[in-house]
């Protein structure tokens, strides 16, 4: 599922992709990297937009996606 992009959410610091939220076993919830499940991903729980954002730092990010998340 697509975070709307009115969330702010820091992009994955290894391929710089904008996070999703997928179901995990027992009805909880990852934010994870829609790339490459090896990429950092919240622990199952609650939707844990804060601990993505904690836990990433932006290593590259195309002028496509800056201008995503930059509201005028």
């Amino acid at each position: 599922m697509n975070i709307p992009k009115t969330i702010y959410c820091k992009f994955c610091k290894i391929c710089g992709g904008r996070p999703v939220i997928e179901p995990a076993e027992g009805g909880v919830y990852v934010v994870k990297c829609p790339n490459d499940n090896g990429h950092y991903q919240t622990r199952p729980g609650l939707i844990d937009i804060d601990d993505w954002n904690l836990n990433n730092t932006v290593n590259y990010v195309s002028s496509q996606d800056v201008n995503q998340q930059v509201s005028c």
